[in-house]
């Protein structure tokens, strides 16, 4: 195995490393006020053809390894406020307007990975830049909107510091698909940042160059080894 080898393979265990100490931006550990999980109807706004969005500022570089939508924990929530389309989740660039990455679609019966309140889809590793704001949107959710009260139900996790969550929230209905929203939710107030229980996703920080750095620095004795291993066998 040559030196650039063994420096990949330190570069992926580090990101993969990253990825497993993940952390859910919008978490829903406790169901939505008022409610329980496995309800369908208790504080829930049933909207079809409505893009939910939520704000965020990136404040040191992240990647994003998985979207989620929210369903109170029970699946058949996922057919959608509609009934039948289930529900898109993607992140756009809050400045361009312009998505980032995939959306993914949750449906009842195809639902990824349940956690607490939300299911969760993995998606290929998308990295998202510091000093950028970005909007997670979620289409067609059985969401909760807490109407500028307080949602107790939910954690926002900045990761550190990582993130910061922004106001106001945005809406757009009525659309037939998926779209960066472009109304302020102001009724009773801009707030609060995570004043739906819609769309959500998971993140890891970025491995410091230094990180990496150290960790190929720890390889160059190997490296060394085995060019002296390959000039023996030449003059042999």
């Amino acid at each position: 195995m040559n030196t650039k080898m063994k420096l990949a393979i330190v570069a992926g265990a580090l990101l993969l490393a990253a990825q497993a100490r993940a952390t859910i931006a919008y978490d829903n550990p406790g169901g939505i006020p008022g409610g329980t999980y496995g309800s369908t109807t208790a504080g829930m706004q049933d909207l079809p053809l409505c893009s939910l969005g939520l704000n965020f500022t990136v404040n040191a570089p992240i990647v994003v390894t998985a979207l989620g939508a929210f369903d109170n924990g029970l699946t058949a929530n996922l057919a959608g406020a509609d009934g039948s389309s289930g529900v898109t989740v993607g992140i756009y660039n809050d400045t361009t307007k312009l998505l980032v990455g995939s959306t993914v679609l949750f449906t009842a019966s195809s639902f990824g990975t349940q956690n607490n309140g939300d299911a969760f889809k993995a998606i290929s590793p998308l990295a998202l830049t510091a000093g950028t704001t970005y909007t997670v949107v979620a289409f067609n959710d059985d969401d909760f909107n807490t109407q500028g009260n307080p949602n107790s139900g939910t954690i926002e996790n900045t990761g550190g510091g990582r993130i910061t969550f922004d106001t106001p929230p945005e809406y757009s209905y009525p659309v037939s698909s998926i779209v960066f929203p472009t109304f302020p939710d102001v009724v009773n107030g801009i707030g609060p940042s995570d004043r739906y229980d819609a769309g959500t996703f998971a993140f890891a920080p970025v491995p410091e160059p230094t990180t990496i750095i150290s960790a190929a620095l720890m390889l160059l004795p190997f490296g060394a080894s085995t060019l002296r291993i390959l000039r023996r066998k030449q003059v042999a």
